[in-house]
């Protein structure tokens, strides 16, 4: 009797080792598709959350993460690894393909800015000396007096006496400058620059705002209008910008 329910205990206690073992080899698959979220960004204050901007980019992390990304327009940051972000950089130009683009670098000398100005453009692309070319500019120079100006209908001046001629003093042009974030007034009104760019500009004027204005051209406000002298635009942090205009 003892013999047999010795055999039975070891019969018990096989089994109850033959079901822990079945227990312990069993493991959870992690989920391969796992998605990233949450993901904190502070970059020069707030910005969007980026994750939730880029939620089907995060499905998979061994692909996506790591290395410098582009998360605005101007702010690039260092994003690691297991997706998190580091240290952020502010681009003076901006941010493009996951770097801060270059700044635009023109070639220096005198050329036409635009279809009738002519003057010395830098490297940082901002213009001086501009002049009007009265007959058009092309081919960086002013176009010369078609043929036969100022032939038609000409006498011999040898046989007529030229009256003397008293000459006037010509006007004095006031040439004012603006930055953007400025406000200037003009009959009444407050303008402002809206946009600025190397080679035009955008005004507004209480809730009116113009098109995109070159050298030369004119934004009427009430009674006067706004001629573009000039627009300099240098695109790195601390660079001039502002243009300069007269007021007719």
């Amino acid at each position: 009797m003892r013999r047999i329910k010795l055999i039975l205990l070891g019969i018990s206690f096989l089994i109850i080792s033959l079901f822990f073992i079945g227990c312990s080899s069993t493991t959870i698959p992690e989920d391969s598709n796992q998605t990233f979220k949450n993901v904190s960004l502070e970059a020069n204050g707030s910005l969007e959350n980026y994750s939730q901007k880029n939620n089907s980019l995060l499905l998979n992390n061994s692909a996506i993460c790591g290395g410098w990304k582009c998360i605005s327009s101007f702010v690039k940051a260092y994003q690691y690894e297991n997706c998190s972000f580091g240290k952020s950089e502010k681009c003076s130009t901006s941010c493009v393909n996951d770097t801060c683009a270059p700044a635009k670098v023109c070639s220096s000398g005198f050329k036409c800015s635009g279809a009738d100005w002519y003057g010395f453009q830098k490297e940082d692309c901002s213009w001086s000396n501009l002049k009007e070319c009265q007959f058009g500019c092309n081919d960086g120079e002013c176009n010369p007096p078609p043929e036969g100006y100022n032939e038609t209908n000409q006498t011999n001046t040898s046989e007529i006496e030229t009256p003397s001629v008293v000459e006037t003093p010509a006007p004095t042009v006031t040439v004012y400058s603006i930055k953007p974030g400025e406000e200037h007034q003009l009959g009444g009104k407050i303008f402002r620059i809206y946009n600025l760019e190397s080679d035009r500009v955008i005004l507004t004027v209480n809730t009116t705002r113009s098109d995109w204005l070159v050298i030369g051209d004119e934004f009427i406000i009430g009674d006067a209008s706004i001629q573009i002298k000039d627009i300099l635009f240098q695109p790195y942090e601390g660079g001039t910008q502002l243009i300069e205009y007269i007021i007719k």
